[in-house]
């Protein structure tokens, strides 16, 4: 099928191959690194865990998003094959000049032949971009919100005062 595409639309799916891919991989690294870091980033005050916890979510839907880039490319490059065509049977009807013609009945109208990266590739493509760009601005404001709140006095929850027990006395 790429050969009947030409080289403009090869480059292009190409070119869309590796966004998806190069999206995946750093949302997926990101995550990875986030949350291996988060005990030591977050020890003892959780200003921008919310945050953090909202772009980890934005990453793997910009994760399935790119898979579902790729399976829609795929679906491009090499199709379901068509069913055969049924043969519609003609009918004869006398015209109003008398002469005989052949009129279809219910001949299906011909498919549209679907465009190589029609609305089946751009809508995951620009969600996945999407989701990615929501993701790191959530990863930024965490990180923010995490170092703003370095100075600041840590809210202790109180702990109930040890009561004498009646063995001890």
């Amino acid at each position: 099928m790429t050969k009947r595409l030409g080289p403009r639309a090869t480059k292009a799916i190409d070119i869309v191959v590796e966004l998806a891919k190069q999206l995946i991989t750093l949302s997926t690294g990101v995550i990875a690194i986030t949350i291996s870091l988060a005990k030591d980033i977050f020890a003892g005050q959780t200003a921008g865990l919310g945050y953090l916890i909202a772009s980890w979510i934005a990453y793997l839907f910009c994760i399935t998003f790119g898979v579902w880039v790729l399976m829609a490319i795929a679906g491009v490059l090499d199709p379901l094959p068509k069913a055969p065509a049924k043969v519609a049977k003609r009918e004869v009807q006398e015209g109003n000049d008398g002469k005989e013609r052949e009129e279809p009945s219910g001949a299906p109208p011909p498919r549209k032949k679907m465009a190589y990266l029609g609305f089946n590739v751009r809508f995951p493509s620009a969600l996945q971009i999407i989701a990615f760009l929501v993701a790191t601005t959530l990863t930024a404001v965490a990180g923010w919100k995490q170092l703003s709140s370095i100075g600041k006095p840590v809210k202790a929850v109180a702990s109930p005062a040890p009561s004498a027990s009646p063995s001890a006395r």
